[in-house]
């Protein structure tokens, strides 16, 4: 039955507990001091469907908090928690969103392992508190469709750069199947290659 979908964007803001720059990884990036730091965001929306009755509903588009730090010398965490069951297709209440450790020493030569986000694009390498409002455009949805748990996979991935140096590179092998599938456990053949190039000459 087709339907056409009006979505309201009633508040789209971040709550973050402290000022930090984004990060290669298209995350918060942890400050040089030692210890924990806790951040999140809530992104609520309301959405209208127009059938053979009018329907709506408020929910949380994403409700995320997460905790990030510095492990001397030169490794740094990211954990991010997603709380809204927008985007848990079971419906099971919070899951493990981002989940990585990166080796941060060189600038031209990182790497990260754990669960991060496809390096698909500038739009879905953004942050989602960073975004201009809480969906991303429909041509980065259907063309990272197939990816569950927000676009996101395990995997390992080597990258250098930042938004002052001339390029910044993206390199990363994964499973191929998202962080939620857990019907398909063919690892040896689903591995997924993806790869980004940025050149900022001025």
């Amino acid at each position: 039955m087709k339907r056409i979908i009006i979505i309201v964007s009633l508040i789209s803001f971040g709550l973050v507990l402290s000022n930090r720059s984004a990060s290669a990884q298209g995350c918060a990036t942890p400050t040089d001091g030692e210890g924990v730091q806790v951040f999140g965001y809530i992104q609520p929306e309301l959405d209208t469907y127009f059938e053979d009755e009018t329907q709506m509903a408020f929910q949380f588009r994403r409700a995320r908090i997460g905790v990030m730090g510095v492990v001397p010398y030169d490794f740094s965490y990211y954990v991010l928690l997603e709380t809204s069951q927008f985007l848990n297709p079971n419906g099971t209440g919070p899951f493990l969103l981002d989940a990585f450790v990166s080796y941060t020493r060189f600038d031209y030569f990182k790497i990260s392992m754990g669960s991060f986000k496809y390096r698909y694009g500038n739009e879905l390498s953004q942050a989602c508190n960073a975004l201009y409002t809480v969906r991303r455009s429909k041509t980065v949805d259907e063309l990272t469709a197939n990816f569950n748990g927000g676009n996101r996979d395990l995997g390992v991935m080597f990258l250098g750069g930042n938004s002052s140096t001339f390029f910044q590179y993206y390199a990363s092998i994964t499973n191929g199947y998202g962080v939620l599938d857990t019907q398909n456990n063919n690892l040896l053949d689903a591995y997924a290659l993806t790869g980004r190039v940025i050149f900022q000459p001025i």
